[in-house]
């Protein structure tokens, strides 16, 4: 198994610069590899001279290709860890390739002679050998480690073949610098290099560049080859990932995946090369290791690998314009058309919020569409955010989070978070990701006060997405609220006038003009399914200073949210179809749609797979019922649970009753009374309801003996020690929901009043134990007292 690889990243942005980057690659084998090393091809490398350049073919559009091709799989100095087991083979076979296939100068540095000295050495060399017509590839595969140098820093080493070193004794950076390569020479060394294009490909553990974003938008095939120089990076894994081998395959995984790419017969960017490497290889790792592609540097060219089979007509005619892609898709010009294509795919602002806010398509009214669709958006997100593109790592924090395209990580969103937090642009993006990760306990112990602190510090600099959060958490601060939301929506986050719309509709007198504004904001987030369901509330008609009711465009506003997937809406529309007024468990239809017990069970059955407590109940009441089916007993008492779980008030109401009567359910008087006790801390009007029944009515739970007495008489005659406890939930009944069941009981209540001595102990109680209550209740003037 191939172990971490690191990066020690260090240095500061200058525009166009290199940043600073370092990368060491640790890989472990299991058993010695006693297999000797392939003959030298092209070459091998001697003390102070460049080795005779192959000339028997030059690889267009270039004079001179060289590849240094190493790989170290024995250490004999090296202590606290095995030999590697596949890197030699690694390094041997992708020599092997570009000589074969592509024409390549081919030097191998493996085993023994793979030696701090002679690395850097060969290195220096064609650093100073290659010019401006030519190019150098560097693969590398080998041990390597990360090494502190302060509390906030560290620095990334190569570990050459006689490094004397114990590799997990990081204590002495000195003698790391001493005895191995550090890779902050190596970039430098590499921008210093004269050759248009220098590659360094690493099959190990890596830990990711800072580097130019940028590399989506090229289409120019003279930009890539003949125009400004590059030096690109391509690596097995990102920073906190470990490389692997593949045992049947006898290489990495990432160098098996690479080598396939060589092989075929058509030219290829770097570029090219990376996205189907980084594809299978994910995939084969099941995501464990994830291919990264970077580069360093101010050049906007790429390198393009050609193979020699090509005919040299055919690439000077592609590269001349002559030819079309679809006419050499061998060619260059098949490389110019992926480009183009690339720079059509780049990622944005509205992508990312687009995933962060998305509802579970699972539950769409499309689940097999959007599931693809989703799926093509994560495989563009992970190519982009490999090219090292932040709002792509924001995207895919957000698709692991959310599950989109995907299967939920936690570990996975919480890895992209950190990745974009690297990046200074844009501005507060991976404070915001890592903020709802410790809020939410998304792959790291939640941690509300981090949380804040991280939010603050994204809206402290605009972050339109943390604006909206801020905002919204604002809401009894309206002015400052408002203002946060408004730069939200005109940041793009069009969801922002959700919360927006509230706080105007909750206003007692709101003015027309105020919701004029918030209605057309709301419009322009149509596709957003909260706004949707907003509309379809306005649309309903709310008064005079709303629009005209359109019961239409109501409808219509209600079924886009619903088939996105927005579980309100889905419901509500699942009650439209239900239609029966005589059911007090749910709100009544508000519009004219047909009654269709079959779309209410569909409907309700998508919002109640999100957990909708209210769908539950209305599915517990189709299957009670055998609305749209038969009935089932079974289903029926399980979506009532489940309701009751979500504290969902009807549900908790029509719960209490079942169990007081102990047909469908067993009947209980203790738990009767725990679910309205429940209910009425929650300010149900039901649950207080229940509670003044149930001490009016049920006199001995303990022995699960009712007498279901009614009548005030009957109740002010009884002595028991509840009585000023059914006055007290009956009036908080009545205050809370004007329940008419209270209202009868305390109408009737007052009217026995002064005529039933027995009333007057129940006031005393009232007054010792809920003062508030006895003053609201005597000092109202709802009820007339009898004369």
């Amino acid at each position: 198994m191939r172990r971490s690889l690191l990066l020690a990243v260090a240095g500061t942005v200058v525009a166009g610069s290199l940043i600073g980057a370092g990368f060491v690659f640790l890989r472990k084998k299991d058993a010695p590899d006693a297999r000797p090393l392939p003959p030298v091809a092209g070459g091998d490398s001697g003390q102070g001279e460049s080795p005779p350049a192959a000339r028997s073919h030059e690889p267009y559009p270039f004079k001179r290709v060289v590849l240094v091709s190493i790989g170290i799989n024995h250490y004999p100095k090296l202590r606290g860890t095995t030999d590697l087991r596949f890197a030699a083979a690694d390094a041997a076979e992708v020599a092997d390739v570009c000589e074969s296939l592509y024409g390549y100068e081919v030097v191998r540095l493996s085993g023994e002679k793979a030696t701090r000295q002679e690395i850097e050495t060969t290195l220096k060399r064609y650093g100073q050998a290659l010019g401006n017509e030519d190019a150098l590839v560097v693969f590398f595969a080998g041990h390597g480690q990360v090494v502190p140098l302060t509390s906030e820093s560290e620095a990334g080493f190569l570990i050459p073949a006689d490094a004397d070193l114990d590799i997990n004794d990081k204590s002495d950076p000195a003698r790391w610098q001493s005895q191995a390569l550090e890779m902050q020479s190596v970039a430098d060394l590499l921008e210093s290099m004269k050759a248009r294009h220098v590659v360094l490909i690493a099959d190990a553990c890596c830990s990711g560049f800072l580097i130019r974003r940028g590399a989506l938008d090229r289409a120019d095939l003279r930009t890539f080859l003949l125009g400004d120089k590059s030096r690109s990076i391509f690596t097995a894994t990102t920073r906190y990932q470990s490389a692997r081998e593949d045992a049947a395959a006898k290489h990495g995984y990432f160098t098996a995946a690479l080598l396939g790419e060589l092989r075929k017969d058509e030219a290829a960017s770097v570029l090219d090369l990376h996205l189907p490497v980084m594809k299978s290889v994910a995939a084969k790792t099941n995501g464990a290791m994830t291919p990264q592609f970077g580069q360093i540097g101010s050049g906007d060219g790429m390198f393009v690998f050609v193979p020699k089979s090509i005919p040299r007509s055919q690439l000077e005619a592609d590269l001349s314009g002559r030819s079309l892609g679809e006419d050499s898709p061998r060619g260059l010009s098949g490389v110019q058309r992926r480009s183009r294509e690339r720079a059509g795919a780049t990622t944005t602002l509205a992508d990312f919020v687009e995933a962060f806010e998305a509802p579970n398509y699972r539950f769409s009214a499309d689940p097999d569409g959007n599931a693809k669709r989703w799926e093509a958006k994560l495989s563009r997100y992970q190519v982009n955010a490999s090219l090292g593109d932040p709002w792509a790592m924001g995207a895919l924090s957000a698709c692991f989070a959310n599950g989109l395209g995907t299967e939920k990580s936690p570990e996975r969103a919480l890895h992209w978070a950190r990745q974009a937090d690297r990046f200074k642009a844009p501005a507060g993006l991976g404070r915001f990701l890592l903020a709802r990760c410790y809020e939410t306990g998304l792959g790291v112990v939640a941690n509300p006060v981090a949380a804040g602190k991280l939010l603050s510090e994204s809206a402290a600099v605009h972050f339109p997405p943390a604006l909206r959060v801020r905002g919204e958490r604002k809401s009894s601060e309206r002015e400052a609220a408002e203002k946060d939301l408004l730069k939200a929506f005109d940041g793009g986050v069009f969801s922002a006038s959700v919360p927006l719309a509230r706080l105007t509709f909750g206003e007692k007198t709101p003015k027309r003009e105020d919701v004029a504004a918030a209605v057309k904001r709301l419009e322009v987030a149509k596709g957003v399914p909260a706004a949707d369901h907003e509309l379809w509330a306005v649309y309903l008609g709310r008064g005079e200073a709303f629009p005209t009711k359109d019961v239409e465009k109501a409808k219509s506003h209600l079924v886009r949210a619903a088939e996105a997937g927005h579980a309100v809406s889905q419901r509500e529309l699942a009650v439209e179809h239900y239609r029966d007024p005589g059911e007090f468990f749910t709100a009544r239809a508000k519009a004219d749609f047909p009654k269709d017990f079959e779309k209410a069970s569909k409907w309700a059955a998508l919002a109640a797979g999100q957990d909708d407590p209210g769908a539950h109940h209305l599915l517990a009441e189709l299957h009670r019922h055998g609305k749209g089916g038969p009935a089932d007993h079974e289903k029926y008492r399980s979506h009532l649970d489940a309701a009751v779980r979500g504290k969902w008030s009807a549900a908790m109401n029509e719960y209490y009753w079942e169990l007081c009567r102990g047909k469908l359910f067993k009947q209980d008087f203790s738990r009767a009374l725990k679910t309205a006790e429940e209910s009425a801390a929650l300010g149900h009007a039901e649950g207080h309801y229940n509670l003044g029944y149930y001490y009016l009515a049920i006199l001995d739970p303990e022995t699960k003996k009712t007498s279901l007495k009614e009548g005030v008489e009957t109740f002010l005659q009884n002595d028991h020690a509840n009585t000023h406890r059914t006055l007290h939930h009956y009036w908080q009944a009545y205050k809370l929901g004007k329940h008419p069941g209270a209202k009868r009981f305390l109408e009737s209540y007052w009217k026995e009043h002064t005529a039933n001595r027995g009333s007057l102990a129940v006031d005393d109680d009232l007054e010792k134990h809920f003062p508030e209550t006895a003053r609201e209740l005597f000092g109202s003037t709802d009820f007339e007292k009898k004369k």
